[in-house]
């Protein structure tokens, strides 16, 4: 776990696939709001860099270019995965029948779980895997604007 709190906002990797590729469904919106996000600390999950930048993207130069400069700026916080992987794992295997969720989304929820970091707004446009735990955090979901009725 880190040292000491970490405040920001975090990104799912649809979001950031959405931001820089012009075919996808959510493109202009998740454009939009990459711009107003430039001055804000971005948390990035080692698990969201992999899944990014997977074989697909990567044969995408503009794309894997685009992202680059996101991960050179100064205000993105590079999280280690370290801390969640084995739990994350047997979690993944053991909820798999029941609820379906990656082993990259079980990482971002143990993220967005962890105390030490202030999560303002997680950035996805698949909110099912991550509402509950943003919930009890009071972290909105953008854009779908789901925020706990503690810290509103």
């Amino acid at each position: 776990m880190p040292t000491s709190s970490v405040r920001g906002l975090l990104a799912d990797t649809n979001f950031w696939l959405a931001a820089f590729d012009r075919r996808d469904q959510h493109h202009e919106e998740a454009a939009e709001f990459f711009e107003r996000i430039s001055y804000r600390i971005l948390l990035m999950p080692w698990p969201i860099m992999y899944e990014v930048l997977r074989t697909r993207t990567v044969k995408n130069t503009p794309i894997v270019r685009s992202f680059e400069r996101v991960l050179r700026r100064p205000k993105v916080v590079k999280l280690d995965d370290r801390p969640y992987r084995t739990q994350c794992l047997e979690e993944t295997i053991t909820q798999a029948p029941h609820r379906p969720i990656s082993l990259v989304d079980m990482v971002v929820r143990a993220v967005l779980a962890d105390d030490e970091y202030e999560i303002s707004q997680l950035l996805t446009f698949d909110p099912a895997d991550f509402v509950d735990v943003c919930k009890r955090r009071g972290i909105t979901v953008w854009p779908y604007g789901v925020r706990s009725r503690h810290r509103q």
